[in-house]
């Protein structure tokens, strides 16, 4: 690492198109791949600092209409990536309830008789959890919510 005034001398830039922050530490491996942005602005270490950390809650890093960084709203999720993020969810539902019933052998015990009175009921209550979870209308999200899995014991 460089000394302070090495660091203090160090220009830093802003790409708008790429909404991406430089420094010229590395300009010469960025020119050498033909990755060295050409829309960048250059920005104090200040502002460089301020927009290459964390951002404030609620927000992420765009860009003015001069093509300086600026923290923006995170806008509200599309319908679809609503209908994903359920989607994703209703698998992942499936899935835990597949893990459950396939760590109690079920299919198996059914398959040869050695299942239970107590295991077909448990067995048939993660059946119909997951038909339930598959019925989920994923296209309502996020007005719905999943149904509550059946207690294991």
């Amino acid at each position: 690492m460089g000394s302070l005034g090495e660091l203090m001398a160090m220009k830093y830039y802003y790409s708008p198109a790429e909404n991406l922050m430089y420094s010229d530490i590395n300009q010469s491996a960025y020119e050498a791949s033909k990755t060295w942005p050409l829309d960048l602005i250059e920005i104090s270490a200040d502002t460089f600092s301020e927009y290459a950390g964390t951002p404030p809650s609620g927000k992420k890093r765009g860009s003015t209409d001069g093509g300086l960084p600026t923290w923006i709203d995170i806008p509200p999720p599309t319908k679809e990536e609503l209908t994903a993020a359920m989607e994703m969810k209703k698998n992942m539902a499936v899935d835990n309830a597949n893990a459950i019933i396939n760590r109690y052998n079920w299919p198996s015990k059914l398959t040869l008789g050695r299942l239970s009175d107590v295991e077909k009921i448990r067995f048939n209550a993660w059946l119909d959890y997951i038909d339930a979870v598959i019925a989920v209308d994923a296209s309502k999200a996020p007005d719905i919510k999943l149904p509550i899995p059946p207690e294991l014991m």
